[in-house]
């Protein structure tokens, strides 16, 4: 048995001497089934896998009945991405062992590899009632599959199983926080890490998930403190950090933000993300000299950080320098050109300095890119009206409406336009829709258009559309 790392390395040249001394030479050179294994092991690990195929060709030469190298064989060939041949061997394997749950389960990745997630489940819950080992890796790749066939319920069944059995399983406590937001069902996801939690206080990654529930929550105090605990529990743990400094951005805490972000810096100096983090927290701070400096620190550890050139850009036009803002957008958008918000941002420059038309072929590819956005087509609209483009923003609101058509604020919009044109039927039509779609986002009317109030179908409208509640 090798104990040492020091020992298992001298073991590991010894054996990689022997191996070399076989290829070179094709001299008879034995190695025990251990060995095999370990050299096997070692060259999938460094991604080397034909050379885990040669000294797994050479064991089955010494040990031709050894089912462990063939299963092996039918591993690597799958990280070849032969899976036909891995299936082959599989299926020659599994006549001779049909009770082999080893056989089955490596059919089982396959399959699930190639998205045939039935065949996979199939073989999983055949290799579960064959194992008689820790059947924790059983259990996760049962729910997993179940997840993939969106069965969130037995998904979840099968993830607990996996922590009946493996409490430490990272991926399973994960795993079911998303099955539960896939089912809608949060705070069901709450109560059960909150159940594991009493009964694993120093589950790291149970608290961690917690956070991530709470924030899709919008609770972000509640996030805050179960990001604490799990930063608390291990002060390794990077992603409880990035969350709880993202966390305390969202509280508008952004120096305690800072400070988070500063202590990850310390063991991650070059994460490019987390200096992007800092910039976007000094620039709601308005230290905007610091904001670039953070944001172009982020850029030098990886110059196709994208946020980081936009935040530039924000930054530069929040100084008052919309011109050299655009320049740095461009630069974003060249980096990702299928950014949504990047062209957005380019447009709002781009109309800001008078360049009209630029402003709409920005607008333009906004909605190519994201045709369910409401902001861009009410900031796209409004361009077009302002400039005198009326039939043209009536239209883009028609076809916004033709994606979203229960948008209250799509229809308020279509109000005010129909209204300033003298078309007060079509304006009446679009007014009572969106009284009946959201009543209480009519403010939005009248901060658009005050004169809308003078209106006596508006008044009407108002009057007749007023929930009971309101009168009373």
């Amino acid at each position: 048995m090798i104990h040492s790392s020091f020992d298992q390395k001298k073991y590991l040249k010894a054996l990689l001497d022997k191996f070399n001394k076989l290829v070179k030479d094709d001299d008879a050179v034995f190695f025990d089934e251990y060995e095999i294994d370990s050299l096997k092991d070692h060259f999938i690990e460094i991604g080397k896998f034909e050379h885990a195929l040669y000294i797994l060709k050479y064991g089955l030469q010494i040990y031709p009945f050894c089912t462990a190298f063939k299963i092996s064989q039918a591993e690597v060939f799958n990280l070849l991405g032969q899976q036909q041949k891995a299936l082959r061997l599989l299926e020659d394997l599994h006549q001779l062992e049909p009770f082999n749950a080893e056989i089955i389960s490596l059919k089982g990745i396959i399959y699930s590899e190639q998205s045939k997630h039935q065949k996979a489940l199939d073989c999983f819950l055949k290799a579960e009632k064959l194992s008689y080992d820790n059947k924790s890796d059983i259990y996760f790749s049962i729910a997993l599959e179940y997840s993939y066939c969106k069965a969130y319920k037995k998904a979840i069944a099968y993830f607990k199983k996996t922590l009946s059995a493996d409490k430490t399983h990272k991926d399973a406590i994960f795993e079911i926080a998303l099955c539960y937001e896939a089912m809608g069902k949060l705070n069901e996801s709450i109560a059960f890490y909150n159940e594991f939690i009493n009964a694993n206080p120093y589950s790291d990654h149970a608290w961690f998930n917690l956070g991530y529930v709470y924030t899709k929550l919008a609770n972000h105090e509640k996030a805050l403190i179960a990001y604490d605990y799990a930063c608390i529990i291990n002060e390794s743990f990077t992603a409880a950090f990035i969350n709880k400094g993202n966390t305390l951005s969202l509280l508008e805490k952004y120096p305690q933000a800072i400070e988070v972000y500063q202590h990850v810096l310390t063991t991650n100096p070059e994460d490019s993300n987390i200096h992007y983090l800092m910039g976007e927290a000094y620039e709601h701070m308005h230290e905007y000299a610091k904001a670039i400096s953070a944001y172009n620190r982020a850029i030098d550890f990886d110059e196709n950080n994208a946020d980081a050139w936009a935040g530039i850009g924000i930054t530069k036009d929040l100084m008052g320098n919309t011109s050299q803002a655009i320049h740095y957008v461009k630069k974003a958008i060249k980096i990702d050109p299928f950014n949504s918000n990047y062209w957005f941002l380019q447009g709002e420059y781009f109309q800001k300095l008078g360049l009209i038309n630029e402003a709409f072929l920005s607008y333009e590819k906004v909605v190519e890119l994201d045709p369910k956005s409401i902001e861009i087509y009410l900031d796209y609209s409004n361009a077009l009206y302002e400039n005198g483009y009326f039939n043209e923003a009536i239209e883009l609101i028609e076809e916004a409406l033709d994606n979203n058509e229960r948008s209250a604020l799509l229809h308020y919009r279509q109000t005010a336009y129909f209204l300033d044109q003298g078309k007060e039927i079509d304006a009446a039509f679009h007014f009572k829709t969106a009284l009946e779609l959201d009543f209480s986002a009519q403010e939005t009317l009248f901060n658009y258009m005050p004169k809308a109030a003078d209106h006596t179908l508006i008044l009407e409208g108002l009057i007749q559309y007023v929930p009971n509640d309101k009168l009373n």
